[in-house]
């Protein structure tokens, strides 16, 4: 139970600390819920107005049981649902409801519960709520529970209330109400955020009755949790990470008779644990879909984040001055974003105790009513640090994602799913992807071969991608090559001395590539070139391929000898002195090896294409206004 000893010591680190005074960590007993409604009233208990809204996260005061409630079996103290609240709607919760507002009531004396219990006991909330035009009855004076979508423009309550997955109604009996108690004297009329209620909750529910236990957090006596809370993800989720209440099943029979058991934990315990993940979440969780992935420093919750790309990391560390599109690849550019890397690790050193432990958490659930930890690690801050500096270093490469993202870096693990599998990625097969690259992020684990290979085979296969998917998916496959092979070396800069055959067969193809790409683009003609179309062919026989590729430029190389002669010729350097690298073995060149050739001709490709793009800082003649040109069309 490390990580329940964990939540716990962030939380009695982090409750009330002032620099989390915009998002607190919720109070022992009470709980965030999305209210829809909210009823105002007078210290008499006479309703004032109400008013519907936008499902806003409001603190709540629970019982243990009412936290983790599955069905309608118990109510809230304070604020419910109007089938507990409203006794005109109908429903035999509301009997539930009165009973523990009553007993806190009648042992707290508060002016605000006080008049809350007056309103409710008169019976009027549901009608009252009627005549403000919030809720809809019939002609027949029965609830109205399903609209068609043209009377859900009218219908604001309607809009917010989620329609039951069987029935697919929408019942007004589920809207959550809140109160507004405006009281002559008293600054604050939002019972959500009266302090003083908050106090008097607290005091009343530690005098009930709950077993006393060997809390296994703590190693003390206290009174035992026998529920745990759920909501953890978000106001409607209702997996829970401690669960036993199946005593039927098959939880814990075959091991133990009873539930504690297997476990103990206090109530203050569980609540301060599922209350600081609650917070971390919302605060800091990496999600997607269901999965969450969240990392966080014991003593002060702030932690580098994980399932990011570079960019996004040097802008969470403070380094927002990204590299301008055209100077993103220049000869010193590995260094230049070494440098960027080591500023944004040593900004998060003087953020964080090198003696703190930081925790990385994956959480999941394959049904709405369990939840599983699919991965955790207790780590030193120095040494995850420098894991995170490794798995950035590695994969670094110019990526293109977009206009607005173009960064030298590491891709984020969901791009490298995207660049696998597809643009049309299943959301279970993402999140799979994640949940096998956090091992290799925060463990220092070799990447999977089956996602090196899946997306360099996808980025070879140009022809059927569109131009900005090629683009993307050529910088994450040369960033995943790159990290499988750490003892190759392989820079970001065109290596003009690597003599490897795949490494000089790719630098073959960006030359082909950018010849008749030039020839194109001077006549202004939108087409593919040979080398694109033939990329994959070209990836499983590159001699005989090759040669197909070198005719078909013929006729292009004589265009541009009229018209661009210096950029021709320049190329056609470029490509001979490649053809001198070729090393020969036994009498036989290793050009001539027609065998499949590996991802690293994808890094041999990229490179040699970069290089040709000239700086716009030097472009002074026409050769560098035309490779300008060609380089802005490729």
């Amino acid at each position: 139970m490390s990580w329940i000893q964990k939540l716990v010591q962030t939380y009695d680190a982090c409750v009330g600390r002032p620099q989390f005074a915009s998002q607190p960590l919720v109070p022992i007993d009470h709980v965030e819920q999305n209210a829809h409604i909210e009823i105002a009233i007078d210290e008499d208990g006479n309703f004032l107005r109400a008013a519907v809204v936008q499902k806003e996260p409001t603190l709540i005061p629970v019982t243990e049981k009412s936290a983790g409630r599955t069905s309608g079996a118990v109510a809230h103290p304070l604020s419910d649902k109007i089938r507990y609240v409203a006794k005109d709607f109908g429903s035999d919760d509301h009997e539930l409801y009165l009973k523990e507002i009553r007993a806190w009531s009648g042992s707290s004396g508060n002016a605000t519960l006080r008049a809350i219990e007056k309103y409710v006991e008169r019976g009027s909330v549901a009608d009252d709520l009627v005549k403000v035009g919030i809720m809809t009855k019939l002609d027949d004076g029965s609830w109205k529970k399903s609209w068609n979508k043209e009377e859900i423009k009218d219908a604001p309550l309607a809009k917010l209330l989620t329609a039951d997955a069987k029935t697919k109604e929408r019942n007004q009996g589920d809207a959550f109400v809140r109160w507004r108690v405006e009281i002559s004297g008293k600054l604050e009329s939002a019972v959500w955020k009266d302090l003083e209620l908050q106090r008097d909750w607290a005091d009343f529910n530690a005098k009930s009755e709950i077993e006393q236990g060997l809390c296994l957090s703590s190693g003390c006596l206290a009174p035992l949790a026998q529920n745990h809370p759920k909501r953890l993800r978000h106001g409607g989720d209702g997996a829970k990470l401690i669960s036993s209440n199946d005593t039927k099943g098959f939880t814990f029979r075959g091991r133990f008779t009873e539930a504690d058991q297997a476990y103990g934990l206090s109530s203050v315990a569980t609540q301060k644990a599922h209350n600081a993940l609650r917070w971390l979440i919302a605060r800091q969780g990496a999600k997607s879909g269901d999965q969450v992935v969240i990392a966080w420093s014991v003593k002060s919750a702030d932690a580098p984040p994980v399932l990011v790309d570079s960019w996004q990391f040097f802008r969470d560390a403070g380094e927002c001055n990204e590299d301008l599109p055209e100077a993103i690849y220049e000869g010193d550019a590995g260094q230049h974003f070494a440098l960027r890397l080591r500023k944004a690790i040593g900004g998060y050193k003087q953020k964080l105790d090198d003696s703190a432990d930081i925790v990385v958490m994956g959480l999941d659930s394959a049904t709405p009513g369990r939840m599983a930890i699919l991965f955790c690690r207790e780590i030193k801050e120095a040494e995850f640090l420098t894991r995170l500096e490794r798995w950035h270093a590695s994969l670094a490469w110019p990526q293109n994602m977009g206009k607005d993202r173009r960064f030298i870096g590491a891709p984020a693990p969901r791009d490298i799913a995207v660049a696998c599998y597809g643009q049309r990625v299943d959301d279970k097969l993402r999140k799979a992807t994640q949940e096998r690259l956090l091992p290799c992020i925060v463990d220092g684990r070799p990447l999977p071969r089956d996602l090196v290979q899946s997306a360099v085979r996808r980025a070879v296969n140009r022809a059927a991608l569109e131009h900005w998917e090629f683009e993307r998916n050529l910088g994450v496959a040369c960033s995943l090559y790159r990290g499988a092979h750490p003892k190759e070396s392989y820079s970001m800069s065109l290596d003009e001395s690597r003599t490897s055959r795949d490494y000089l067969y790719g630098r073959l193809l960006a030359l082909a590539d950018s010849i008749e790409g030039l020839a194109l683009n001077a006549a202004k003609v939108q087409r593919d070139t040979t080398a694109a179309r033939l990329m994959q062919r070209f990836a499983d026989h590159p001699h005989s391929t090759w040669r197909t590729i070198e005719l078909q430029l013929t006729p292009y190389i004589a265009q541009l000898r009229s018209s661009r002669a210096a950029a021709l010729q320049r190329r056609q350097n470029l490509i001979d002195a490649v053809y001198a690298l070729f090393e020969t073995s036994e009498g036989e060149s290793a050009f001539l090896d027609n065998r499949p050739l590996s991802g690293e001709f994808l890094l041999g490709f990229h490179s040699q294409r970069e290089a040709l793009k000239p700086r716009r800082d030097n472009s002074t003649d026409g050769e560098s206004e035309a490779m300008m040109e060609e380089g802005d069309n490729q």
